[in-house]
């Protein structure tokens, strides 16, 4: 930790915030030593400010990877902490502040994004914090800590989420399921696992978002013949028309995914597209695509 005339002249809740962010334990007890007992609450919880948000000491640290300081915290603090706090987002060029509002994100939202997955499991198991919490991310979606996790392609972190809680049919504000994420960013395995958990009426593998779309069309709309075929094959995923009458083949075409769109025709004995849909999805598609 350095000790020149800058570091000395900040404040005793500037320190605790760096020697959390830089996972200095040894400064870290030194300065919480000194404090009063009566004052441990403030110092902890305080929100140290930056450019686009704030950031408590205990998020600062699953932000960065400090399982020790974190747990440190949690097991000899753990009742000065408000280990669900939620931080402050800035509106750009709000210089005074004045322009902000509470993005719900939480530590535990904090280290699922940046893919700590022994932080996530510290603070699930120190912390007992709610893993099905909504947190809004930067393109403004609130979500739980699963979507990030599929979205990260964290497969250890998925499950340790599920096994202790998470509600795999949690949707966000668009109503996207964790299995539709998995498909979008075609995180294979993942989509497996997902739908290895799902009912027997397969409520997850043919959701439906605000625009009609399933995890099949999202699949298709990316290219991911893989876990196409894993859909139809294996789930035997319905067909089904998103709020425009376009389903996976016409987003796969209009796409220029040929691969998904040869093999939907070459298929047609499975039922899944029929001849006579191949040839309504083809009219569709050059009306759509004559406009």
């Amino acid at each position: 930790m350095p000790l020149d005339d800058d570091y000395q002249n900040l404040s005793t809740t500037e320190k605790i915030h760096i020697a959390c962010a830089n996972g200095s334990l040894v400064e870290l007890e030194t300065i919480l030593n000194s404090i009063q007992s009566s004052e441990l609450d403030r110092h902890l919880n305080h929100c140290t400010y930056g450019t686009t948000g704030d950031l408590t000491p205990l998020m600062a640290a699953s932000v960065n990877g400090r399982e020790s300081i974190v747990r440190f915290r949690l097991e000899k603090y753990g009742n000065h902490i408000q280990i669900d706090k939620e931080r402050i987002i800035f509106a750009e060029n709000a210089f005074d502040h004045s322009d902000y509002f509470y993005c719900n994100q939480t530590a535990l939202c904090l280290a699922t994004e940046y893919k700590h997955l022994d932080i996530v499991r510290t603070l699930v198991s120190l912390g007992k914090l709610n893993v099905n919490h909504r947190a809004i991310l930067e393109w403004q979606i609130k979500c739980t800590t699963l979507y990030l996790a599929c979205k990260n392609e964290q497969l250890e972190m998925v499950k340790y989420l599920i096994e202790n809680g998470a509600d795999i049919y949690n949707v966000d504000i668009n109503e996207s399921t964790a299995l539709m994420i998995a498909c979008k960013y075609k995180h294979d395995e993942l989509v497996e696992y997902l739908l290895s958990l799902d009912d027997a009426t397969h409520t997850l593998l043919n959701a439906v978002d605000k625009c009609g779309p399933t995890a099949l069309y999202v699949a298709a709309s990316v290219g991911s013949l893989n876990i196409v075929r894993l859909l139809l094959e294996k789930y035997q995923a319905k067909i089904v028309k998103n709020n425009e009458a376009q389903t996976a083949f016409t987003m796969a075409d209009i796409s220029n995914h040929i691969d998904i769109v040869k093999y939907f025709i070459e298929n047609e004995n499975e039922c899944w597209y029929t001849i006579l849909r191949c040839i309504d999805e083809l009219e569709l598609i050059g009306s759509l695509t004559s406009k």
